[in-house]
C-alpha cells in the first residue's frame, strides 16, 4: 500500500511516485532510497550494507485515532485499555477463560481453541481472538501469521496479564498477506523474541493496527521489534521496553524501510538498547512520528536524509536523557528539503548528544531544549505541572487522545502524555 496514511480507501490520498530503480547491478547510496517499491529485501539490505561502509560514525479509553496527515480521522474503533505501568509483567499466571461474555464472531483461547495459531486457523475476516490471561508460549503461540485475513488479536484491559514469551527462539507475528488497519493486535505484552532478520513483529506491504500492547526484551540483530518494508501501520499507545538490537542501519526498535509511511504515535519508548524510531525511506514515503516520548535509549529518531524528506512528519516528541537524541545521516548539501521544515515542536534535552549528524534545531520551528521535568523518569513519564513541555506543541497531526486516553485538548502539550 502507498500513500501517506492507512485510512479507509474512500479517504485515503494517493501520492505520485517518483521511485527510480537501477537498470542493473546493485543500487547505489545516492538511488537506493529511490528504489521501487517491488524491490527485493535481499537487495535492499545488501546495498544498505554496502552503505554502512560509506558512514563513519495512565491509559487509553478509547480508540479513535487519527489515520491520516490530511485532517481526516479514521473510524472509531474497539476501546481497550493498555497498561502504564513500565515496571514488571504481572507474574506468570495460569491460562484462565475470560470472565466477560464474548462478543459475537469471537474465539476464545484456550477455550474453544488450544492455540493461538489454531484460533486464527478457525477464524473468518472480521472475527476476534480473544486471549485469556495467562502466558503463552511454545509452538503455536509464536511465528504466527494471520494468511490475510481481517481479524483482531485481543489482550486484556491490562496487557501486564496477557503475555506472549518467545522463549528467545523467534518472532512473535508477521503481516504479508495484505492485511489492512483492520488487522492488528491489542492488549498484549510480546517479551523474549529474538531474530536475526527483519522483527519481532514483521509487515511487509501491509498496514495493520498495533494499539495498546507491550514489548519487552526483544533481541534482535539486523532488525527491529516492529520492522516495516513498504505499508503504513498504525502504531500507537505501545510501551517499548529493554530491546537489544546492533547498530546498523536497518536496526532500531520500530524501523521502517523503502516506502513505508506509519502512524507512530504515543508511545513510550524507555530503556532500549537500539535506536527507537528508524526511518530509511523512499522520497515518496511520508511517515507521521508524533508525541512520543523517548527516555534512555541509545537514540530517540533516526533519519536517513539520502532522499527529500519534505514529506515527513515529526512532531511534539519529547527526548531526554538518550545516548543520542536526533541521529541524522547522508544529510548532503545544499538541500532544497530543510529539516526544520518537517521537524518541529520537539523538547530534546539532556541527551548525551542532542543532535547528531545534522544542526542543532532549538530555538528553530518550536523546537526547545529544556529539563522536561518529568514525574518520575524512568518509571513515571508524565508531565509535571511546572513542565516546559505543557503547551509547547502543535495541533497539526497530533492525535485527539494522549497516551493514557485523555483528550488533547488546546495547548497541545509535548510528549505521549497531555497534563491532567
Amino acid at each position: 500500500m502507498s500513500g501517506p496514511c492507512p485510512c479507509p480507501p474512500d479517504l485515503r490520498v494517493r501520492p505520485g511516485t517518483t521511485s527510480q530503480q537501477p537498470s542493473s547491478g546493485m543500487p547505489t547510496s545516492a538511488s537506493l532510497s529511490r528504489c521501487d517499491a517491488t524491490m527485493s529485501e535481499d537487495a535492499f539490505a545488501a546495498a544498505l550494507k554496502v552503505r554502512q561502509d560509506l558512514l563513519v560514525v495512565p491509559i487509553p479509553s478509547r480508540m479513535d485515532s487519527p489515520r491520516c496527515s490530511r485532517e481526516m480521522h479514521a473510524p472509531r474503533h474497539l476501546a481497550v485499555a493498555v497498561s502504564v505501568l513500565l515496571a514488571g509483567c504481572g507474574g506468570d499466571r495460569a491460562i484462565e477463560p475470560p470472565t466477560e461474555a464474548s462478543p459475537p464472531m469471537t474465539i476464545r483461547v484456550p477455550a474453544d481453541q488450544p492455540t493461538i495459531a489454531a484460533a486464527i486457523a478457525a477464524a473468518s475476516d472480521g472475527f476476534t481472538v480473544l486471549l485469556a490471561p495467562g502466558v503463552y508460549s511454545g509452538s503455536g503461540n509464536r511465528d504466527l501469521d494471520f494468511a490475510g485475513k481481517r481479524l483482531m488479536l485481543r489482550g486484556a484491559d491490562n496487557p501486564s496479564t496477557v503475555i506472549v514469551d518467545c522463549e528467545g527462539q523467534a518472532r512473535f507475528l508477521a503481516f504479508e498477506r495484505g492485511e489492512d488497519e483492520r488487522s492488528g493486535f491489542r492488549g498484549i505484552t510480546v517479551r523474549n523474541c529474538s531474530v536475526d532478520f527483519r522483527g519481532a513483529v514483521y509487515l511487509r506491504s501491509t498496514s495493520p493496527t498495533i494499539e495498546g500492547n507491550i514489548f519487552e526484551s526483544t533481541m534482535v540483530t539486523d532488525g527491529a521489534s516492529i520492522f516495516g518494508f513498504n505499508g503504513s501501520p498504525v502504531i500507537q499507545r505501545n510501551i517499548f521496553k529493554n530491546t537489544r538490537c546492533d547498530d546498523q542501519f536497518i536496526s532500531g526498535v520500530v524501523c521502517f524501510v523503502n516506502n513505508a509511511s506509519p502512524y507512530i504515535a504515543n508511545n513510550l519508548f524507555v530503556g532500549n538498547q537500539c535506536r527507537s524510531v528508524s526511518m530509511t525511506l523512499a522520497d515518496s514515503a511520508s511517515p507521521v512520528v508524533v508525541n512520543n516520548t523517548f527516555v534512555a535509549n541509545r537514540a530517540g529518531i533516526y533519519i536517513d536524509r539520502t532522499v527529500n524528506t519534505s514529506s515527513h512528519w515529526y512532531a511534539n516528541n519529547l527526548m531526554s536523557g538518550n545516548e543520542r537524541g536526533v541521529q541524522v545521516v547522508f544529510e548532503t548539501q545544499p538541500r532544497i528539503d530543510p529539516l526544520a521544515a518537517v521537524f518541529q515542536f520537539n523538547l530534546v534535552h539532556g541527551n548525551a548528544v542532542d543532535y547528531l549528524g545534522t544542526a542543532d534545531l532549538t530555538g528553530q520551528a518550536g523546537n526547545v531544549r529544556a529539563d522536561p521535568q518529568l514525574v518520575a523518569p524512568p518509571t513515571d513519564l508524565r508531565l509535571t505541572a511546572s513542565s516546559p513541555a505543557r503547551g509547547s506543541g502543535t495541533a497539526l497531526r497530533a492525535p485527539p487522545d494522549d497516551f493514557g486516553g485523555a483528550p488533547r485538548v488546546a495547548p497541545i502539550d509535548i510528549g505521549a502524555h497531555q497534563f491532567r
